[in-house]
């Protein structure tokens, strides 16, 4: 992209927005990154899921925790392979998809009660939520 050129308005000034360059160029160039975001969080939770329940409940994690976080990881790591790889408008299936499961994610967090401590299932739903806003306004675009 060539570099932005101010050029005076009114009275001589420049205008803020006369320097202002769109953030992103088209709906891929946030979409491909969100997918392989998604494609590595996957990934580590398949790979590694004591680990990665040890960084995000701050305790050892059993059997059981262990199996359900290599499904959402493998879940997540697919859902992002999709959603990186296609074209934008078949990548709105994959962005649904991950809207759908990152909801999944957030209520069943919002429903554990104390089984997780609050302040980790509030990181949980927030995350959730945040993640399925993101897909929304990432596939509105792709359209």
């Amino acid at each position: 992209m060539p570099p932005a050129v101010a050029r005076p308005g009114p009275g001589g000034v420049r205008s803020p927005t006369a320097y202002a360059r769109p953030v992103a160029s088209s709906p891929a160039s946030v979409r491909r990154p969100f997918g392989y975001a998604r494609v590595a969080i996957g990934a580590a939770m398949a790979v590694a899921p004591g680990l990665v329940g040890k960084l995000w409940w701050d305790r050892e994690i059993g059997p059981a925790a262990s199996a359900i976080l290599r499904g959402m990881g493998a879940r997540d790591a697919v859902i992002g392979a999709g959603t990186a790889l296609v074209g934008d408008e078949a990548s709105v299936a994959w962005l649904r998809a991950g809207v759908v499961a990152d909801l999944a994610d957030a209520t069943a967090a919002a429903l554990a009660g104390s089984s997780l401590p609050t302040s980790k299932r509030a990181v949980t739903v927030a995350f959730g939520a945040a993640g399925a806003l993101a897909g929304v306004l990432i596939a509105r675009a792709a359209r």
